[in-house]
């Protein structure tokens, strides 16, 4: 059996094979010929805001467990929604939250309810959302949440780099 943090890092794993803005990031540094820590670099500075919102999805999680009122003052829930998988579940996320414990399963569901009332939306959790549930469940703070990304993508994104690498000289 493995531990929901391998779990983690495997499902960022594939999903760093998807088409998105950090691994977009990297193949594009690459093509220019640029060092992998700058791509790496530049990767990173991709994450937040709505690519990879974790720790902002952990707060509106934990804020919503914690009953309070505020908990969907965003215009777009953070760990929700996704570029490849419109109004319906991402097997790659789902099959991540289904090793989770089933209290925080039970959790999410209701969560994901809550959510799609309030927003009138077929949506559902993404990665952002999962890797906060990871988060919670090692015990981490909110703020590291991100490193669990890193640590998923990272292998993924040497590959994607040496696919594109395009060496330009000195």
């Amino acid at each position: 059996m493995t531990t929901i943090e391998e779990n983690i890092i495997i499902m960022h794993h594939g999903c760093a094979l998807r088409q998105n803005a950090s691994s977009q990031t990297i193949s594009a540094m690459a093509q220019l010929g640029k060092p992998f820590e700058d791509a790496v670099a530049a990767a990173l500075l991709t994450l937040g805001g709505s690519h990879g919102p974790v720790r902002d999805a952990q707060y509106a999680y934990t804020a919503w467990t914690d009953n309070e009122i505020n908990s969907f003052v965003y215009d777009i829930i953070p760990g929700f929604g996704s570029a490849w998988f419109k109004d319906k579940q991402d097997p790659a996320i789902q099959e991540f939250m289904e090793t989770l414990p089933i209290p925080m399963q039970k959790d999410i569901k209701h969560y994901t309810e809550d959510v799609q009332e309030y927003y009138m939306e077929n949506i559902f959790p993404n990665a952002a959302l999962a890797t906060a549930c990871a988060n919670i469940q090692l015990r981490r703070p909110a703020s590291l949440g991100i490193s669990l990304v890193i640590q998923g993508r990272i292998l993924a994104w040497e590959d994607i780099y040496e696919k594109n690498y395009k060496y330009k000289g000195f």
